[in-house]
């Protein structure tokens, strides 16, 4: 997290965390271990048996800033969620659109639209239904802000 958020180097890699901050609270390692050993989904692991991810913007698109507000722990595959894109930018050799996305780590395909902007309207909605998807799975144990902010249910 202070790596991505203040290493110039880091950037290179990841130039989306360029002027991303850490709140002044996390900057004393005591209170952000202290914060997220209270954070629901700690020490909780995926179907995969790997620890929960901290995420800062899953729950406010485009945040810049790690705090207790802002960050929660969640499984790779919400944490990566955000990150992925699968429909070409070009036409496939038929002339059309193709459209996959994933789905528990499996490509799932839908087939082919005439136009890039239904290739880019169905797998927006495909994918929001994989999200759907993970959270009713992992919803015991996700912080009920990202519940609720998926499913529309009470906090």
């Amino acid at each position: 997290m202070l790596d991505r958020c203040y290493n110039p180097k880091a950037w290179k890699k990841r130039p989306n965390y360029i002027d991303c901050k850490v709140c002044d609270r996390w900057l004393d390692f005591q209170n952000f271990a202290h914060d997220v050993n209270n954070m629901a989904g700690w020490n909780a692991k995926d179907r995969e048996g790997l620890y929960y991810e901290l995420d800062k913007d899953i729950l406010i698109e485009g945040n810049k800033v790690y705090s207790p507000e802002t960050c929660l722990l969640v499984p790779r595959i919400i944490n990566q969620w955000g990150c992925i894109r699968e429909y070409t930018r070009k036409p496939h050799k038929n002339g059309r659109y193709r459209i996959q996305y994933p789905l528990w780590g499996e490509q799932v395909h839908l087939g082919y639209v005439g136009t890039l902007e239904e290739a880019k309207e169905l797998y927006k909605d495909c994918k929001y239904t994989s999200l759907v998807e993970y959270v009713l799975y992992y919803k015991d144990t996700l912080d009920k802000r990202l519940v609720h902010k998926v499913l529309g249910t009470p906090n």
